[in-house]
């Protein structure tokens, strides 16, 4: 059980964590305050990673424990529709037809997935690939107005400072696209969800954007295209936005040493509190991996009884607000989704 192996990792000897690096390591940044300890190394995609499951992350990097895995079982009997787990692989892999250019005409691509038993056959495999088929359509027209053309990938590297010694975040922060018809504007940062948005959503695609503006020019926004609708993010300027993502860092690598009762739900629930435009926000529904794994370290007073959560999720709320507000008074063209 899950419990029996934190238990272990905390009790047998700890070895070295693959985050530490050697403060020259790699002829990156001089690590903060130049000294001579490890330099904690974070990757950009762990950073997200560890805000859209902080518990979960800080488990599996912090003691090497990971979930067990539930073994893929085959069905049994004939399937007549999809679940909702079914349905959202199907658009995903329509999603990455359309983002990889494969060029596959529709019945082809139909085929293609039946054949890789994505769909049920016969009549009902035809009826699921007409729901999810036309669904994916109505995201991929929305998607259409800011896809853009790609920019290539910009390279991140970022001191940051932790109570234990320096730290380095590097990276590359992908996703930017630049408005053919108008090349003179700053580029924007663009991600998909072929699912309704998520408040662990939110958290990634700031520290995606706070990432893009330390690297280099400003993005015009970060903007997620979900199948309920768009989040859109302000850009900070690129000074604000270096200090508040080596904060990020900073407290991802505190998760390493200690799991911390941050949760994107909380985060969300107090931004609501400060009466943002409607629509702005994802629902706030909690994350059953998340919550159980809170369940088990804190006890009944998880999530909402945890002091220190509560703190931490106001000090991100007040992040993300100001960023929610910078885009709220534009045009929002595409921001409803298929309800």
């Amino acid at each position: 059980p899950l419990w029996l192996q934190a238990a272990r990792g905390l009790a047998g000897p700890r070895r070295p964590p693959p985050l530490l690096l050697g403060p020259e390591e790699e002829g990156g940044a001089p690590a903060p305050g130049g000294g001579a300890g490890p330099v904690v190394a974070l990757e950009l995609a762990e950073l997200e990673r560890f805000l859209r499951t902080p518990l979960a992350w800080a488990l599996s990097r912090g003691l090497g424990v990971s979930r067990d895995e539930e073994p893929l079982l085959l069905p049994e009997h004939e399937r007549f529709a999809l679940n909702g787990l079914e349905a959202y692989r199907l658009r995903e892999r329509l999603w990455r037809a359309f983002a990889e250019e494969q060029g596959l005409d529709e019945e082809a691509l139909r085929a293609r997935l039946a054949a890789e038993g994505l769909l049920p056959s016969g009549i009902a495999g035809e009826r699921a690939w007409r729901e999810e088929a036309g669904a994916w359509e109505r995201l991929r027209r929305r998607l259409g107005r800011w896809w853009g053309e790609p920019l290539p990938p910009r390279r991140l590297d970022l001191p940051f400072a932790t109570p234990g010694g320096p730290g380095r975040l590097s990276g590359w922060v992908e996703g930017l696209r630049r408005d053919p018809r108008d090349p003179a504007e700053p580029p924007r940062l663009l991600r998909v969800r072929v699912g309704d948005r998520r408040p662990q959503d939110l958290l990634a695609l700031w520290a995606g954007l706070l990432a893009a503006c330390a690297a280099g020019e400003p993005p015009q926004e970060a903007r997620l295209v979900a199948r309920d609708g768009d989040l859109r993010l302000a850009a900070p300027a690129p000074a604000e936005a270096r200090e508040r993502l080596a904060a990020l860092a900073a407290l991802a690598a505190r998760a390493l040493v200690r799991p911390l009762p941050l949760f994107p739900e909380a985060v969300v629930q107090a931004l609501k509190r400060r009466r943002l435009p409607r629509g702005t926000l994802p629902k706030a529904e909690p994350s059953p991996g998340e919550a159980a794994l809170a369940q088990r370290l804190w006890g009944a007073e998880a999530p909402e009884g945890v002091p220190e959560g509560l703190a931490l999720a106001e000090e991100l709320a007040e992040e993300l607000a100001g960023a929610l507000a910078g885009v709220a008074a534009a045009q929002p063209g595409g921001e409803q989704g298929d309800g």
